[in-house]
C-alpha cells in the first residue's frame, strides 16, 4: 500500500444545487441565480469555515485507490454571487490517499471526479460543480486552513 498527501487546487466552482433544511431541492438555474443565504458578514470566511467535501462521484480508475480521506481545506480566497448564483474561487482541498500502487500526479486528477465540494450552513447543503482550472499534485498539508472529515473507501 502506498500513502500520499495530495492537493486538488480548484480555480473556480459554481453552485450546482441546494438542499434546503426542509429536504427540498433547488436546481433550476434561475432559482440558483436568485438564491441568497440569510447571512450578513464576510462570505469568504463563511465558506472557509463551512465548506466540506462529499464523495458523490465515480473515479475513472477506482482500482488504483484503497482509501481517500478529505483532510484539510486551504481557502477559498474568493466567494461571490454571480449570474449563476454562488461561485467560489481558489480553494485547495488536501487528501490523505492510500493507493494500491504508485500514483502519478496525472492520476491524482481523478480526484475531481469523486468529490463534490459542498457548503453546509444553517441546514442548507449547497453543492458545487462546473469545476474549472484545477490542478492535482503531491503536497504537504499547510499550517493554515480548516480540518475536513469525510472519506471514500474502495469496496472491491
Amino acid at each position: 500500500m502506498k500513502k500520499y498527501t495530495a492537493c486538488l487546487d480548484i480555480g473556480f466552482m459554481q453552485l450546482k444545487y441546494i438542499e434546503t433544511p426542509e429536504g427540498d431541492w433547488i436546481d433550476d438555474p434561475e432559482d440558483l441565480t436568485s438564491f441568497r443565504l440569510d447571512f450578513v458578514g464576510d462570505l469568504v470566511e463563511l465558506c472557509r469555515t463551512n465548506l466540506t467535501v462529499l464523495f458523490d462521484g465515480d473515479l475513472d480508475s477506482p482500482e488504483l485507490y484503497e482509501k481517500i480521506d478529505a483532510a484539510w481545506l486551504y481557502g477559498p480566497r474568493s466567494a461571490e454571487y454571480n449570474e449563476g448564483g454562488l461561485a467560489i474561487s481558489r480553494a485547495s482541498f488536501y487528501f490523505n490517499v492510500e493507493a494500491r500502487e504508485e500514483l502519478t500526479e496525472d492520476q491524482l486528477e481523478d480526484l475531481v471526479h469523486v468529490i463534490e465540494p459542498s457548503l453546509r450552513y444553517e441546514g442548507y447543503t449547497m453543492a458545487f460543480g462546473d469545476i474549472q482550472e484545477f490542478t492535482a499534485s503531491f503536497e504537504d498539508i499547510p499550517d493554515e486552513g480548516t480540518a475536513l472529515k469525510s472519506e471514500w473507501t474502495n469496496h472491491d
